[in-house]
């Protein structure tokens, strides 16, 4: 399992946090205009793994282009 949070602002705060449970995530438009207003060209986010023993372990920052 895995902890996503998409992220904006700064300091980056956590707009959206998602728990898929595999290694893919589709943010669509429609998730982008609820967060942001519309859809955007670029985005920050961090993804963790999580697991019932240890939680949620460290977290990877990125940012892509859409």
């Amino acid at each position: 399992a895995y902890r996503l949070e998409i992220l904006a602002g700064s300091p980056a705060a956590a707009v959206r946090t998602i728990s898929p449970t595999s290694p893919t995530f589709t943010y669509t438009a429609a998730m982008q205009t609820t967060d942001f207003g519309s859809p955007v060209t670029s985005l920050s986010w961090r993804v963790a793994q999580t697991n019932d023993s240890w939680g949620v372990g460290p977290f990877t920052t990125e940012e892509s282009e859409l």
